[in-house]
């Protein structure tokens, strides 16, 4: 239940403050997208120009977040428990640039 209440705050939030891209976190994202997919049947298959905007900005983050997923499952797999080391160097080395 507190997880519902959450997920319908972050939904009205969204909705009366009008903000394009609300969320930096992947749970704000999928809030986003099940939102655009209601907004989407409900306007029966018509998508709002914002709602486009905001789909185009997800698709690369999408892709990056699911890419990195199974890239860090792979390298467990490889490593085991030293696969936490890589990215806290590409973290570390990222930081000079």
């Amino acid at each position: 239940m507190l997880c519902l209440a959450c997920g319908l705050q972050n939904v009205l939030t969204t909705t009366y403050s009008k903000n394009i891209v609300r969320s930096t976190h992947i749970t704000g994202m999928v809030n986003d997208s099940c939102m655009m997919f209601g907004y989407f049947l409900r306007n029966r298959g018509k998508m709002d120009m914002v709602d486009l905007g905001k789909f185009i900005v997800f698709i690369p983050i999408w892709v990056s977040f699911l890419t990195g997923g199974f890239v860090g499952v792979a390298v467990y797999l490889e490593i085991g428990n030293h696969a936490f080391w890589v990215p806290t160097l590409a973290t570390f080395f990222w930081s000079f640039f």
